[in-house]
């Protein structure tokens, strides 16, 4: 299993849960089967492309990564990925 932190503003969209447990070997499977819990976070973190979207910090196990592909190629029992929402404003 790996732990998914979510921000505060994408909660509401995840039954407000602070973090996820899913089982999960890659990046590209942490963000499938969160589609099933959660269909509406995909496409406020990621692109059509895979890529973050700006303004959004993906971490895996505190290291950045921009997108799927650039993810570890396996993830490990007990990783932690975080996504952060910068914010903006003057």
């Amino acid at each position: 299993m790996i732990t998914l932190i979510l921000p505060a503003a994408l909660r509401p969209l995840a039954a407000d849960r602070k973090s996820l447990q899913l089982p999960a070997a890659t990046l590209d499977e942490v963000f499938r089967r969160l589609d099933a819990i959660a269909p509406l976070i995909r496409p406020q973190v990621l692109d059509d492309a895979g890529q973050v979207r700006p303004f959004v910090g993906l971490f895996v196990d505190g290291e950045q990564v921009s997108g799927l592909s650039d993810a570890p190629a396996q993830l490990t029992p007990g990783s932690q990925v975080m996504l952060v929402m910068a914010v903006a404003g003057g």
